[in-house]
């Protein structure tokens, strides 16, 4: 073998073997590039090495309506020779408008550099539309090419068509500093006819401007902090059409039931069902600054005299009736309704005096009530707990949508140390009349046969219903469901501006009933004590090392860990309640065990967006699941955007 031949071989496994093992061309997405358009931290490989994967091409990569383009990255491997590249965008629908960045051929970067796809939603309407890119690229061989096709799913609503393109939302970048600079017939005649159409529109605002001169109307609309725009209201009025026929929870039970309702960390959210209007940017950006010294903690201000208390509510069992069957029954506890006989001048209750709350008729001598009590196989200690939890509000003035103590029923003496001998517990009685516990009432709501005659068993173990609920989740509309929370909300509000927490907010400690408002009937809810709700509702307490029953999937991350409660943890709370209301009460976390809540929630993790519950209520729960306390709003935070959301709801329904 001469010495050319050896020099041949060399240069062989130098130069040929490497380019064909390891050359090639890349394209992808970068790591960057993912982590902005789907909140993942990861690269999405297309090619790598010149082999084409299969798999990543097969799906489409969804671009959200905030998103208007898609950087990709490439590169060659070769550095003997050019690889040259053609591009071909198509189209599925005219709504979107594909445009590449670079010349549609040419030759790819040995470098890698990244070019842009950008996704023009032109259309006249909003909806989710597929692009195919079509890439030709001479490798391995000139006559060998490799063939393939990217598919991308653009998503365009209303506010970004008609050519909407945020120009700070992307800066070109290439192989090359110029772009596509030809237009197509279709592109020339959607700019002409936009030109035409923007000028009719400004000639017919320029006449009316001068017929209406002299009337200067300020839009009711327009929101406090000068974003909202009534221009954005006339969009939604066919969607908020359906809101009145459709229930904001009927279609939860036609999705798979396999669905994980939690929001990871780093990803988008969820689109709304029902479209609702971006009334304001309150919704997304908080509006207030707190600091540790506005929040309100645990305190002793708040103690009872539990038998001067005792005293001051007793009344004789003899003058009670209960009910013959139980309202909902635990171990070692039981709900009934009762009825009270007597005497106007005997009643020192609470009044109240807010709209949509009038008080039971005052005049008769018969009140229903609704009573709480330990069986007899309860001891002492539960007792003890029993009381002090019942009594919590003792202090609290009246508010309409706090449920108080007006009695506590006994047959003999009220020592506290008699009562688990006797085995005379007392009744706890509360002033209601109306449907009873709000979660079994929302239960019985979802066991009702929907508009499809689709029945949804129910598998709660309560025994039976007092009150006729000629409710379902096809009657509750978004508009009701959202004065449940405010109401509960109100409650919250009083207590806090009284120095008083809760601790353990849910719907299992809400009582629920309906009152006449002019001739409609509306729902009215009240907050309650959680007194026997670790027994009635064992399933929704969990207890962990320190053998202490806690609702840990209600709890935020330093109240399961410390025990700790604040003002701020009761606002965590409120936001699991509306969810509750909003996805049918579902359990919250269903797939996440208690031993791993706390881990789950620092590291992000969320409860999903419910199914048509509107963005702007989504927000709201967000807001309350801020991992650090001092971030979450306060209660009057909250209740003033759901006033302001409610309002403007109220427009259209």
């Amino acid at each position: 073998m001469t010495i050319l031949n050896v020099v041949h071989i060399i240069l062989f496994y130098i130069f040929y073997i490497p380019s064909t093992t390891f050359g090639g061309f890349n394209l992808f997405i970068s790591l960057e590039e993912m982590n902005r358009t789907m909140g993942i931290l990861s690269e999405m490989k297309y090619v790598e090495n010149g082999k084409v994967n299969q798999y990543s091409t097969k799906f489409p990569y969804r671009l959200n309506s905030n998103s208007s383009h898609i950087n990709l990255s490439w590169n060659s491997n070769v550095k003997t020779h050019p690889i040259y590249y053609s591009i071909k965008t198509v189209s599925e629908d005219l709504n979107v408008f594909p445009i590449v960045h670079i010349p549609l051929s040419g030759v790819l970067p040995l470098k890698t550099e990244q070019f842009a796809i950008e996704h023009r939603c032109t259309g006249s309407r909003a909806g989710q539309f597929l692009i195919q890119i079509h890439f030709n690229i001479s490798w391995p061989s000139s006559q060998n090419t490799t063939y393939f096709v990217l598919k991308q799913e653009k998503i365009c609503e209303l506010k970004n068509i008609r050519g909407h393109y945020n120009s700070q939302d992307y800066q070109p970048r290439g192989t090359n500093s110029f772009h596509n600079s030809y237009l197509t017939p279709k592109q020339l005649l959607i700019i002409s006819l936009t030109i035409s159409g923007l000028v009719f529109v400004c000639i017919i605002i320029i006449i009316w401007g001068c017929l209406k001169k002299s009337h200067y109307t300020k839009s009711f609309f327009d929101s406090d902090d000068g974003h909202t725009k009534s221009s954005h209201l006339p969009f939604i009025s066919e969607k908020l059409s359906d809101l009145n026929s459709i229930s904001s929870c009927a279609l939860l039970h036609h999705q798979n039931p396999a669905i994980h309702h939690y929001l990871f960390p780093n990803t988008s959210t969820p689109r709304s069902s029902i479209v609702l209007p971006q009334f304001s940017n309150y919704f997304n950006t908080p509006n207030y600054l707190k600091t540790e010294g506005d929040l309100i903690y645990e305190n002793d201000d708040n103690h009872v005299d539990i038998e001067a208390a005792l005293m001051n509510l007793h009344i004789d069992k003899k003058f009670i009736t209960p009910a013959p069957f139980t309202e909902i029954e635990g171990t070692f506890g039981e709900v009934r309704f009762y009825l009270w006989q007597k005497s106007l001048t005997n009643y020192h209750g609470d009044v109240e005096d807010e709209d949509n709350c009038d008080d039971p008729d005052m005049t008769n001598d018969d009140m229903t009530v609704y009573g709480k009590t330990l069986k007899n196989n309860a001891d002492q200690k539960q007792f003890e707990v029993f009381i002090l939890q019942a009594l919590t509000f003792y202090n609290v003035p009246s508010h309409p949508n706090l449920a108080k103590i007006i009695g506590a029923a006994t047959i003999n003496d009220l020592k506290l140390q008699n009562f688990s001998k006797k085995k005379d517990y007392p009744t706890i009685l509360y002033k209601h009349n109306g449907f009873g516990n709000l979660k079994k009432f929302l239960i019985q709501c979802r066991s009702k046969v929907n508009a499809n005659n689709y029945y949804i068993e129910d598998e709660s173990t309560f025994s039976r219903t007092s009150t006729e609920n000629c409710y379902s989740y096809n009657s509750l509309r978004t508009h009701e469901l959202v004065s449940i929370v405010k109401q509960v909300l109100k409650a919250i509000t009083h207590l806090h501006r009284h120095k008083v927490l809760h601790k353990d907010i849910g719907t299992r400690n809400c009582l629920v009933y309906e009152t006449k408002f002019g001739s409609e009937e509306r729902l009215c809810v009240q907050l309650a004590d959680d007194s026997l709700s670790r027994d009635l509702f064992p399933s929704d307490y969990y207890c962990l090392a320190d053998n202490d029953n806690q609702p840990i999937k209600w709890l935020p991350p330093e109240s399961i860990i410390t025990k700790q409660y604040t003002s701020a943890s009761d606002v965590w709370m409120f936001g699991v309640l509306m969810w509750e209301v909003m996805s049918c009460v579902i359990e919250p976390y269903e797939k996440i065990e208690p031993e791993e809540m706390y881990s789950s929630l620092i590291n992000g993790i969320r409860l999903q967006q419910p199914v048509n519950c509107p963005d702007e209520l989504y927000s709201i729960m967000l807001s309350c699941w801020k991992t650090n306390y001092i971030d979450r709003p306060s209660a009057m935070d909250i209740l003033y955007k759901l006033e302001k959301f409610s309002y403007h709801l109220s427009k259209y329904i």
